[in-house]
């Protein structure tokens, strides 16, 4: 229709003001994991922590969108414990980058609990940088 816009969330035609059908633009992201192998490696967890900070810092400036993390408690893919709290420190240290747990393990989580962490992230990434947020049972 003439005057309206019209976007949609996947690689496919999107309807712009006037000028017909268009390609939708095309984002990148990260999923990074905390592997038991890097973690036992390295002598201190924290410099996991920082390494993987660097890495976001270095996407972001490459000009990757979004930075996902995942939890999977004793699992050999993701070692890390407390999600929301190294998302807080990979806010503090990008600017653009979109950020988001894509996994929480809800037996682990009082909810209330779990629905404070993700107010706070919110919050603290002043809304416009949360990008995804995923529940599961396992």
């Amino acid at each position: 229709m003439h005057g309206e816009q019209s976007t949609s969330n996947f690689l496919g035609p999107t309807r712009s003001r006037g000028r017909g059908m268009s390609v939708a633009k095309l984002e990148f992201a990260i999923w990074d994991g905390f592997g038991a192998y890097e973690m036992a490696t390295l002598p201190v967890a924290a410099d996991v922590y920082e390494k993987h900070i660097r890495e976001a810092q270095l996407a972001e400036q490459l000009g990757y969108q979004s930075y996902y993390i995942i939890e999977h408690q004793n699992s050999h893919v993701g070692q890390i414990t407390a999600p929301s709290v190294y998302l807080c420190a990979v806010a503090q240290h990008t600017s653009r980058l979109r950020i988001g747990v894509m996994i929480y393990q809800l037996p682990f989580y009082n909810p209330m609990r779990l629905a404070e962490e993700a107010a706070r992230h919110w919050h603290r990434c002043r809304g416009a940088r949360v990008h995804a947020l995923e529940l599961a049972v396992l």
